[in-house]
């Protein structure tokens, strides 16, 4: 088995070379369709579209064939001839998946710019070949990717590698089998694994219950911890920060239920749905948490009140999330809230604004007024004067600071 895939890597391998560029068309045919340049592009764009169309079906076409070929190696019976030859047609598609990837290595490299480079195309088909090479055997493969780029004289990972000669390439090929055979057992071992993992895991599936799932697994007390109490949050402002801490240093209490498990995560791991609770009593500051929290990162912790011990069910729990989230505004309280705000933000100006006018409009009345008073004969022109000065004065509300 292992020099039969020897021969046919080689064989394969040795025979890839980059695809010739198309002819392009003769320039009469230009002429003839009177493409101007907009036109010309939208076509280019739109063929470009084609194609990537085109390629992303045909790998949703090999997907699905390894993807069945998979299952019904599996589900056949160990040592039957029906296994062995399912097992050949298995064998050469995962050869095949190797061949992809290890064209795509072989010429970017396998350093970051490569690996980027590769990521990129994946997106651009909507998502790797068959999952990509298993992260499981991923150094193997690249041990082996590396070795043949050695073998051809390349001597830096980012190296790129453009139209190998074809002797050199066979060569690099036929001088690394052992490496790509090193990988081959472990990914084929890795296949098996998987397969027996995921065997499991609907076995685990199977075995859940609606009581199960509904269950109170277990609970726990402890303090309050922001790194695992608070919703993720890439930021946040300096306030609730300050708050959250000055929580954890007074060892504010929390209850912490988990219910389940409600499933089975394909790597078998059970998962559990975690309930929240201030534990006793809430935190004495919990009006100024709160109003530090307009983004909700205190999750069902964002509550005045508070459990002594965990509900029995999960949906228990969930009611009692519910019941003690603070109530949403009615729109007759929104309406208030806005209408105060408003208000708010109006006096604020209106301060600034006699701050900044107010010293200037009381030295213009005092000045208008010592004129009034001293005149020997007061004018009508005095008497405007002060007039304006107090109605400036007025308007600004001067009288108020």
């Amino acid at each position: 088995m292992p020099r039969a895939r020897a021969v046919l890597l080689v064989a394969a391998l040795g025979a890839w070379v980059l695809p010739a560029a198309a002819e392009p068309d003769a320039p009469e045919a230009f002429v003839t369709q009177r493409l101007r340049i907009g036109e010309y592009q939208a076509k280019q764009v739109v063929d470009a579209l084609q194609s990537l169309a085109a390629a992303r079906q045909e790998q949703r076409d090999v997907n699905a064939l390894i993807a069945g070929t998979r299952q019904a190696y599996f589900a056949s019976v160990p040592g039957s001839r029906e296994r062995a030859q399912i097992g050949r047609q298995f064998a050469d598609l995962l050869l095949a998946k190797d061949q992809y990837f290890f064209a795509q290595l072989l010429t970017q490299g396998t350093g970051e710019r490569g690996q980027r480079h590769v990521g990129g195309m994946q997106t651009l088909m909507g998502g790797a070949l068959d999952g990509g090479i298993p992260a499981a055997v991923r150094g193997d493969f690249i041990d082996w990717v590396d070795a043949v780029r050695a073998s051809m004289g390349v001597r830096s990972p980012d190296d790129l590698v453009i139209a190998p000669p074809q002797r050199d390439l066979e060569r690099a090929l036929r001088a690394n089998m052992a490496a790509y055979e090193r990988y081959a057992a472990r990914r084929d071992q890795h296949e098996h694994e998987a397969h027996a993992r995921q065997q499991r895991v609907a076995a685990q599936r199977a075995a859940l219950t609606p009581a199960g799932r509904e269950a109170l697994a277990g609970s726990e007390t402890g303090v309050f911890d922001p790194r695992d109490d608070v919703v993720s949050a890439a930021r946040l402002s300096a306030e609730l920060d300050a708050l959250l801490g000055a929580l954890w240093k007074a060892r504010q209490g929390v209850l912490r239920c988990k219910y389940g498990p409600h499933g089975i995560h394909d790597s078998g791991e059970p998962l559990y749905e975690w309930h929240r609770f201030w534990l006793g009593s809430a935190p004495a500051g919990i009006d100024a948490l709160l109003a530090a929290d307009p983004a909700g990162r205190l999750g069902p912790l964002a509550t005045r009140d508070a459990l002594a011990a965990c509900p029995a069910t999960r949906t228990a729990a969930q009611t009692a999330v519910q019941s003690l989230a603070p109530k949403p505004p009615t729109t007759a309280e929104k309406i208030e809230s806005l209408d105060a705000q408003r208000k708010a933000r109006v006096e604020e100006a209106g301060e600034q604004l006699r701050q900044r006018y107010c010293p200037g409009l009381t030295d213009q009345l005092a000045r208008a007024r010592a004129a009034l008073d001293t005149a020997r004969r007061p004018s009508p022109s005095l008497q405007r004067r002060l007039e304006h000065a107090q109605a400036e004065y007025d308007r600004r509300r001067c009288g108020d600071s």
